[in-house]
């Protein structure tokens, strides 16, 4: 259902209302028609081509979850992390559809904008834009653009398949130690990805650490944490392949995982390896320019 916003007053002629979208229109709605408990899993949604198993979602919904609460089959979000000092939110939306898809338009329909999150006396949350002008969304630009400081790598290497953006971003903790971020997001690859690799060399790098949003409501999906490896000058994190379990935790398109260690070194530039998650046309691994410490 598509409800066209009424101050664009542009639509296709003959076009009945909540049917289709006109050109140029718009599709404003409130919150309670993305939350569940109808919604299905995302996993059903080839982001890359458009497709969505509909019968096959119908079927497994009451699987999921069988008696609902009222956050079930929707976004969540930890509530200690709405309240960490400093920290800036931003929401995303993302459009899948076939036919824009096949028309070669499939990259642009990600969007966001920045909010700010408050809570009251009672515990409960209020979240408002930052912006309150009449055009706070970013349009056609993912959430990660709008890392102060980093610097992106797309990442398009098999064929048939969608995009992954790769961020790094360097942060000097002294004159001799360095903190290296980087956050890769699968904004609409079908395959995902199931390892991150970066050359370190002889560097020894210390607090390493891996975050990835929690899988809920979908009991198939992993939420294990990836591991990480350093060996034969390379750092890595990765996760179960796809012929080993095809719920492990890879990351899934619509969602990025962020990891990061320290090194006594300061930033160059050179390539990270990304193993893709899921069997397919094309290379198994691609790479995407990231900083990395020098001398590696």
């Amino acid at each position: 259902m598509a409800l066209s916003a009424e101050h664009l007053r542009l639509r296709l002629r003959g076009q009945s209302e909540r049917k289709r979208l006109g050109v140029g229109c718009s599709d404003p709605y409130g919150p309670n028609t993305n939350q569940g408990p109808d919604l299905g899993s995302r996993r059903l949604i080839n982001p890359t081509t458009g497709f969505y198993d509909g019968q096959k979602a119908a079927q497994e919904l009451g699987a999921f979850q069988p008696s609902p609460s009222g956050i079930d089959h929707g976004l969540q979000v930890s509530e200690a992390d709405l309240a960490v000092a400093g920290a800036r939110y931003f929401v995303e939306g993302q459009y899948i559809a076939a036919d824009d898809s096949a028309a070669g338009n499939g990259d642009n329909n990600v969007s966001h904008l920045e909010v700010r999150v408050t809570q009251n006396a009672d515990g409960k949350f209020s979240i408002e834009n930052v912006d309150p002008g009449n055009h706070p969304t970013r349009r056609e630009l993912p959430a990660i653009r709008a890392w102060p400081y980093a610097e992106f790598s797309r990442v398009s290497g098999a064929p048939d398949d969608g995009t992954i953006i790769v961020a790094s971003n360097v942060t000097r903790l002294s004159r001799t130690a360095y903190r290296y971020d980087y956050a890769i997001y699968n904004m609409n690859s079908e395959r995902g990805v199931r390892s991150f690799s970066i050359p370190i060399g002889n560097i020894a790098v210390s607090n390493i650490g891996f975050s990835a949003v929690r899988s809920h409501g979908d009991t198939t999906l992993s939420n294990d944490p990836w591991p990480s490896s350093t060996s034969d000058g390379q750092i890595g994190w990765s996760t179960q392949a796809f012929s080993e379990n095809e719920g492990a935790n890879a990351i899934r398109w619509g969602t990025s995982y962020n990891f990061w260690f320290e090194a006594p070194a300061a930033p160059a530039e050179a390539e990270a390896e990304l193993t893709y998650f899921k069997p397919g046309a094309g290379p198994s691994k691609v790479q995407a320019k990231v900083k990395i410490p020098r001398g590696a």
